[in-house]
């Protein structure tokens, strides 16, 4: 070109785009895989510590289970031996009451029948065969009978027979002294054996 004018040439285009070192790829790989472990372990403690609590949840639910069922027995045998306290109570009711009631019955009857309550004294007498001397104690107003009676109930005793009044005694009530022993022939004490034999029974 003419006239000394200066050529005009284009610059040449520079790349924006950086290498990036082949460190800091590696590294960043290895950064990768480190994160990818981590993330890989703590999935697996987080599995493993759920598996623990579920098998802690079913420990727990295995024990309290127990103790319910402990307890609950517990109650059972705790109400069931209440049960048969207020059972055997009633029984004891029963039998003390049948007895008070008997008592009252047969005491009547002998106190009303004197030839029953004679019967009755005569019994009593046979019991202590073997003895040569015999004392009867009786309520005074049993005795007023007994004296009536007591040379035939000396024949046929065939011993040493004497009548004693005792106030402390109830009407129809004896209790036979001798050379050999005691016999309690008291109504009361007559019917609490009984009874005490009807309860053993009961309980069986």
């Amino acid at each position: 070109m003419g006239g000394g004018e200066p050529e005009y040439r284009p610059r040449a285009q520079v790349s924006s785009a950086k290498v990036v070192p082949v460190e800091v790829v590696d590294a960043a790989v290895r950064a990768r895989q480190i994160l990818d472990k981590a993330q890989l372990s703590i999935a697996e403690q987080k599995a493993e510590f759920e598996r623990w609590i579920e098998h802690e949840r079913a420990a727990l639910l295995r024990e309290l289970r127990a103790e319910v069922e402990l307890s609950l027995a517990s109650k059972f045998v705790e109400l069931a031996a209440k049960r048969q306290r207020a059972l055997e109570q009633s029984r004891d009711d029963i039998v003390q009451l049948a007895q008070l009631v008997a008592e009252r019955v047969l005491r009547d009857h002998l106190t009303s029948n004197p030839e029953q309550f004679l019967s009755f004294a005569e019994k009593c007498i046979a019991e202590a065969r073997g003895s040569s001397r015999l004392t009867v104690h009786a309520h005074p107003e049993d005795v007023a009978q007994l004296q009536s009676q007591l040379e035939n109930l000396r024949e046929h005793s065939l011993i040493e027979l004497r009548v004693e009044p005792d106030a402390e005694m109830l009407r129809g009530d004896l209790r036979l002294e001798s050379d050999v022993g005691t016999l309690d022939a008291r109504l009361g004490t007559q019917l609490s054996h009984l009874a005490e034999t009807i309860r053993e029974s009961l309980r069986v």
